[in-house]
């Protein structure tokens, strides 16, 4: 195990090859695992992520799950009524949701873009997510 982030009732933890793991409540879908299902007792592989093994950031928020890919996007994914999953859509997401943050924007927030700025690192509080990118600039929603 390359690292672990525990959220208010759930756990992931990201393998030294790139996979994410989640367990424990999924009444919001914050385990990624496609359903919302309510608890899971064991470890599972989480659903939708780019390739299942390119995964090197992975951070918990009390409801939600965010992810950096090795190529520097964002996946975030579970409860989202405060936007802490970036989709720019109020609700909540039993799947990995791509989010990319991209200079263009002022504030500085997620969206769906072309061009974006290449993200290292994440880390989510309760109900906010925040991601810094590979020049040290910082993004924060939710």
């Amino acid at each position: 195990v390359h690292q672990v982030a525990l959220g208010a009732r759930h756990c992931a933890f990201l393998t030294n090859q790139g996979q994410v793991f989640t367990y424990g409540n999924n009444q919001f879908g914050q385990l990624g695992v496609g359903t919302f299902e309510k608890a899971l007792k064991e470890p599972k592989l989480v659903d939708g992520l780019p390739g299942w093994y390119d995964i090197c950031a992975v951070a918990c928020g009390a409801r939600h799950t965010a992810a950096v890919s090795l190529d520097g996007v964002v996946y975030c994914w579970g409860d989202s009524t405060d936007g802490q999953c970036g989709s720019g859509e109020v609700g909540k997401y039993a799947t990995p949701q791509r989010i990319t943050v991209s200079d263009s924007l002022s504030p500085r927030c997620p969206h769906t873009a072309d061009s974006y700025v290449k993200v290292e690192q994440v880390s989510c509080g309760h109900y906010h997510t925040t991601a810094v990118s590979e020049h040290g600039e910082i993004w924060v929603w939710g």
